[in-house]
């Protein structure tokens, strides 16, 4: 029921006992396929040598594929997280030009280096969860542009692609929708992470959206996952985890270490037909998502949230002076700058909004920002959070013409006794409340019109200048200093 091919040796005693520990003699060259392995349901099809290229058709239905380059392979399982694959030199490459179809099955491949130039299919053929694939590279992987990897079906099934200490790139599609059910998990991996060109991430499922994970995992906290330095997502990029018909939303995290650049189209949405939006995080100590468009929203259900990560952040009018389409992988300690139209149309939209900074080095405290004006015009109500690990300061306009806008500050958000919000500006929820808070630093307010229309919540109120409007009950805690107007 299978095909074990290699260039490599593997001794009698290992071979009777069923171990399969291949090891490189003194000349072992590479294997090419050009014609067509096809298996019974449930084979096996491995090709294990220093150099493997399929450029013909593997089909392997409901089984496994494995193309190997190293020198030394160790085999339990095409999908095993414990497999040893020994790569002596970065040339070890494995190159896929042709099909490799195992429906339902596990595809594995791995090397120094990965070229996926063709079709990798494990989608599912019945009903059930879609297959497993798995691109595991010590150095770089690329997914070229016209490429395809699928582990689809009625449910969305498994891909990791994960380049060690390289770079993985990935301008093709690649997909783990659910048709029936809900869309699987993706993960994108590397020391750098680039998604380019047209490529196109689909986790999406009819009945709610799947997981993809793009340069690590929530705020780079799971052990599991590997950070990579640094992430860029191009302009023409599209990642989708959403629900399409009816269900929540998926998670989308795109996450690096250092310098995070994400450009592209970001969907994690409800479904037409119910459901809540879901979670998309846009994060790392360098931050830019100058034109990025994100959608976690809701039809009907609540709204989804999109974080924002970041060391000192600064909300500014568009600087439109970045190349979108060049993947850019350069670290930089300027505080981050997030464009006022992304953050407008996002709560437009629905879609609540999280800022939140974190402690850096030298001068990135942690501050926020706010040098443009903040401005929800349409759609239903959202929430704005603005958290700080040092000071935040308001100095241009936070206001709702349409639907409530709920506003929390959170400044010293680590309540290390460093921090306090200044709000310089005019603040209106449109009927949404106020919460401010913070460890032991004052929220300040210095000049504008602070409207509330809903309930709010003030620590630490200094009420230096400016006045308080609206219909709202506002309750001060901690220590407060009422020396102004309010009226």
């Amino acid at each position: 029921n299978g095909l074990f091919a290699s260039t490599l040796n593997i001794s009698n005693t290992d071979f009777l006992g069923g171990r399969y520990n291949f090891q490189a003699g003194s000349i072992a060259n590479s294997i090419s396929n050009m014609g067509e392995i096809t298996t019974p349901t449930g084979g096996k099809v491995y090709l294990i040598a220093p150099q493997v290229e399929n450029s013909g058709i593997i089909n392997a239905p409901g089984g496994d594929v494995l193309l190997a380059a190293g020198h030394s392979v160790s085999l339990v399982d095409s999908l095993d997280p414990h497999i040893s694959v020994v790569i002596s030199a970065p040339e070890n490459q494995a190159v896929n030009l042709g099909r490799i179809v195992a429906q339902s099955g596990k595809i594995g491949i791995y090397g120094g280096l990965i070229s996926q130039r063709g079709v990798v299919n494990a989608d599912s053929a019945v009903v059930g969860d879609g297959g497993k694939i798995l691109f595991k590279a010590t150095k770089d992987i690329l997914l070229e542009k016209e490429s395809k990897t699928s582990a689809g079906g009625s449910q969305g099934g498994n891909i990791k692609i994960q380049s060690a200490e390289g770079t993985t790139m990935v301008s093709g599609t690649v997909t783990s929708a659910g048709t029936e059910g809900k869309g699987g998990e993706i993960q994108i991996l590397g020391n750098y992470v680039g998604v380019i060109g047209e490529a196109k991430i689909d986790a999406s499922g009819t009945a709610g959206g799947g997981a993809i994970l793009i340069g690590g995992d929530y705020q780079g906290k799971n052990p599991e996952v590997q950070n990579a330095k640094a992430t860029f997502v191009g302009r023409d990029a599209v990642i989708n985890a959403g629900a399409t018909e009816k269900g929540d939303g998926g998670r989308v995290i795109v996450w690096s270490d250092d310098a995070t650049r994400v450009y592209g189209s970001i969907f994690a949405q409800g479904g037409a037909l119910g459901g809540d939006g879901g979670f998309v995080e846009t994060s790392g100590h360098y931050l830019d998502v100058e034109g990025i468009s994100v959608n976690a929203a809701s039809k009907d259900g609540k709204g989804g949230v999109w974080l924002l990560d970041p060391y000192n952040v600064t909300v500014q009018v568009a600087a439109g002076l970045l190349d979108y389409l060049t993947p850019n992988f350069i670290s930089n300690i300027l505080d981050s700058t997030v464009s006022s139209g992304v953050i407008n149309t996002a709560l437009t939209n629905g879609l609540n909004v999280l800022i939140q900074t974190g402690a850096g080095q030298s001068t990135n405290l942690g501050d926020i920002n706010v040098n443009a004006d903040i401005k929800k015009t349409a759609g239903s109500d959202a929430t704005l959070t603005l958290s700080a690990h040092n000071n935040i300061n308001i100095n241009n306009p936070i206001n709702s013409t349409v639907g409530k806008l709920n506003l929390t500050i959170i400044s010293d958000s680590d309540t290390g006794g460093s921090g306090v919000t200044n709000i310089n500006s005019d603040i209106n929820t449109n009927g949404g409340g106020l919460t401010a808070t913070g460890g032991s630093g004052t929220v300040n307010l210095n000049s504008g019109t602070l409207t509330l229309g809903g309930d709010s919540t003030i620590k630490n109120f200094n009420l230096a200048g400016g006045v308080i409007t609206g219909a709202g009950l506002l309750t001060t805690t901690g220590t407060s200093n009422i020396t102004g107007n309010p009226r």
